[in-house]
């Protein structure tokens, strides 16, 4: 069975494990992704170019765990596609994927399972079967996707990419789209154009926030310091790091918005911590 490696949004996997994984998988380690077969890391990113994909891959970390998966424009760096899963095979089988490996598994699919095709929209996942390749070419695997109308699309394992699960809200079922049909065009230029307006209302908003002069808090104070020392849990390294991110923040003459992450404690938790503190000022 070939070897693969499978990555996914919310996987426990250190940066350092699958860059040692695709460097056995005979990929090249550059500053820039440029090819298929290269691989860089810069900061807590990691870029590599698989074989199977159009463009290059680009999997952030937050410390050993994968937060995002995105393909994007190697000259441009602009976001061309984000994943929730992807297959990276070894660069020796990329121009071949055979039967043997389990892709039903590697992206969570079972028969009559909804997906989602990059460019056809929502059909529904029937198996896979293997059709004869062209002339001087060999057989080839094929999942087999079914559209409204019982059209069916045979999608070569090599474009994997390009399906994934579908992930809806509820228990219903979705309505299947329709191959050469427009409604699918439709409802990605609708999801783009909803995308831009939020990020334009974010932009604007954020500009207002810098024009306006707000409120810079001092630095710590001594209080602040035995208030903290007095928390009877002990922090993360990413808690450390977003309270110190915010602080520093705070100490800025500008407004800010609620971009704040907060550790849930029980309010029980937090009374008896706040009548500590007081009673240590008490004495």
């Amino acid at each position: 069975m070939f070897e693969y490696c499978r990555l996914y949004v919310g996987q426990h996997q250190s940066l350092e494990r699958l860059l040692s994984e695709l460097l056995r998988f005979e990929y090249r380690r550059v500053d820039e992704v440029l090819s298929p077969g290269d691989v860089a890391v810069h900061g807590g990113n990691l870029d590599l170019f698989p074989g199977t994909f159009e463009s290059p891959l680009r999997v952030e970390f937050d410390a050993a765990r994968v937060i995002s998966i995105r393909s994007f424009n190697p000259k441009t760096f602009e976001t061309l596609d984000r994943h929730t899963m992807v297959v990276v095979l070894p660069r020796r089988v990329h121009a071949k994927v055979a039967a043997e490996i389990p892709f039903e598994a590697s992206i969570d699919l079972k028969k009559g399972d909804a997906i989602v095709h990059l460019e056809h929209g929502i059909g529904r996942f029937l198996g896979r079967v293997t059709l004869p390749g062209k002339e001087g070419e060999d057989a080839q695997e094929n999942m087999v996707l079914e559209y409204a109308g019982n059209d069916r699309l045979y999608v070569p394992l090599t474009q994997l990419h390009l399906v994934q699960k579908y992930m809806g809200f509820g228990s219903g079922k979705p309505a299947l789209h329709t191959l050469g049909g427009t409604a699918w065009a439709r409802a990605k230029a609708k999801a783009f154009a909803g995308a831009w307006s939020y990020a334009n209302s974010l932009l604007e908003l954020q500009a207002k926030r810098l024009a306006v002069r707000g409120f810079g808090f001092p630095k710590d104070h001594e209080w602040q310091s035995q208030f903290e020392a007095a928390f009877p849990f002990r922090e993360t390294p990413d808690q450390l790091r977003t309270t110190n991110e915010v602080k520093q923040d705070m100490e800025q003459a500008r407004r800010l918005g609620a971009e704040y992450l907060v550790k849930p404690v029980r309010y029980a938790d937090l009374l008896e911590l706040v009548e500590r503190y007081c009673r240590r000022f008490e004495r």
